[in-house]
């Protein structure tokens, strides 16, 4: 680095800076050119020289993503120091700055939940809430982090924001050694974390060694007072390894066969994982949203065609029921005409209801991934109410009023289905009870 730009920098002098740049308008781009190296932001960071690490993110926003040779970022420099002002700064001009992972892969957000710094832990959440997901090296999240240290407070605020976004499954996720967050509360002989994850995370889980969380609380040493722990997880009917069903073998895994309904679990379940690429998705909603307001109109106001030549023919009809001396009709052509008009309006709204059904269960599915997911099913659900309505009131045909039961019944089944299919998959594994989550779980712990 230039001997002007590096006084400037240490000085956190903005007008030397820019003299710098008058000298050499290549000098930024120069240190942007090399791997690893401790650009002007990483040095400002670290020394809290707020104004100046703002002032060279906005000239070279590249610097906030590079890494130092020892492995850091410009705002793992700041947090290591304790420059928590230049730290807001910096994110509040990209907050993506926080899943910039440094050595081991370890995120702003891991320092501050090992740190058990509440205050940041919560700005962080706020600024980039998918950085919830990132792992270390050692596949350990934010929430690992936090029970492996003993930091209550910064477990429960995690706690807390998992149940608010509704990824409460995180908190299932394994370590490289098959461990959950469980597991780490389990041998670290946290009773006040256990009490809040055993409602959430399967009890009985075991991690690669084949441990659950009871054994290992019995495997601790026995001058620990584990007594509240263990009282926890038995009250819970938790179970050592030993006591659950043995099926460990791969070629017992491979061999095990699935019944018809958790065949047909699987398969919805890889069809909803085909359908969450965002940008994907993005189009497929747009695509069902104009298919079925188009279509619910389509059945508020059918064809003009069609209703009057139905009206016409219909009061065809009712004239031949009461005839009189002055109007003769070819009795034998009216039934003909009633019959193809009849038949046409039902052609219609068959297949405008078959859109309409398909664009809302499309929207249904989509809808599994979306807080509140229940309130928008069975809202779509209704919708479908009034359009089944509205199809019978409109059409005095029998034919079409079947029709909407029919498809309202559909709707209902559908509606079940999406409300439950988040547990979809469990109660079609327990259907061969703890057979088949056993050869499951082993499936994921045995190492082809």
């Amino acid at each position: 680095m230039d001997e002007s730009l590096r006084q400037a920098v240490e000085n956190g002098n903005i007008d030397a800076l820019y003299a710098s740049i008058r000298d050499d308008p290549y000098v930024l781009e120069k240190i942007d050119q090399i791997p690893f190296v401790d650009t002007p932001l990483h040095i400002a960071a670290s020394a809290g020289h707020t104004h100046f690490a703002i002032e060279i993110m906005s000239l070279k926003p590249s610097f906030g993503r590079k890494l130092n040779p020892d492995g850091f970022s410009p705002v793992d420099l700041a947090l290591q120091n304790g420059h928590y002002m230049t730290v807001r700064r910096l994110i509040e001009l990209d907050g993506e700055l926080l899943r910039v992972q440094g050595r081991e892969r370890i995120t702003p957000l891991h320092f501050v939940a090992e740190k058990d710094n509440i205050d940041l832990l919560d700005e962080f959440l706020l600024a980039c809430p998918t950085s919830i997901q990132d792992l270390t090296i050692r596949r350990e999240t934010a929430v690992h982090i936090a029970v492996r240290n003993s930091r209550f407070e910064a477990f429960r605020v995690l706690l807390e924001w998992l149940e608010w976004e509704g990824q409460e499954e995180i908190l299932k996720w394994k370590d490289e050694e098959g461990n959950n967050v469980l597991h780490v509360a389990a041998y670290t002989n946290q009773p006040k974390i256990a009490q809040l994850l055993i409602r959430k995370i399967d009890i009985n889980a075991m991690n690669l060694e084949g441990l659950t969380p009871l054994d290992l609380v019995l495997g601790l040493p026995s001058d620990l007072d584990t007594r509240k722990i263990k009282d926890i997880l038995l009250h819970k009917k938790a179970k050592r390894a030993s006591s659950l069903p043995n099926v460990t073998t791969r070629e017992h895994v491979l061999k095990f066969k699935f019944s018809c309904l958790e065949r047909w679990a699987r398969f919805i379940f890889r069809m909803q994982k085909a359908l969450v690429a965002h940008d994907r998705r993005e189009i497929l909603v747009v695509v069902a949203v104009l298919i079925a307001t188009t279509t619910y109109q389509a059945a508020l106001q059918p064809p003009s065609r069609l209703l009057q030549d139905q009206a016409q023919a219909q009061a065809q009809v009712q004239a031949q029921a009461q005839p009189s001396d002055n109007t003769t009709y070819a009795r034998e052509e009216i039934p003909d005409v009633v019959a193809v008009n009849a038949i046409s309006l039902m052609t219609f709204t068959v297949f405008n209801t078959a859109a309409f059904c398909v664009s809302i269960g499309m929207l249904g599915v989509f809808s599994l991934f979306v807080p509140y997911n229940s309130l928008l099913t069975w809202s779509l659900f209704f919708l479908y109410i009034s359009y089944a309505l509205a199809t019978g009131i409109l059409s005095d045909t029998a034919n079409n009023i079947a029709l909407s039961v029919n498809f309202s019944f559909f709707m209902v089944l559908l509606a079940v289905y999406v409300t439950s299919a988040r547990g979809l998959h469990k109660v079609a594994r327990g259907i061969k009870a703890r057979r088949c989550k056993a050869a499951l779980r082993t499936l994921k712990s045995v190492r082809f």
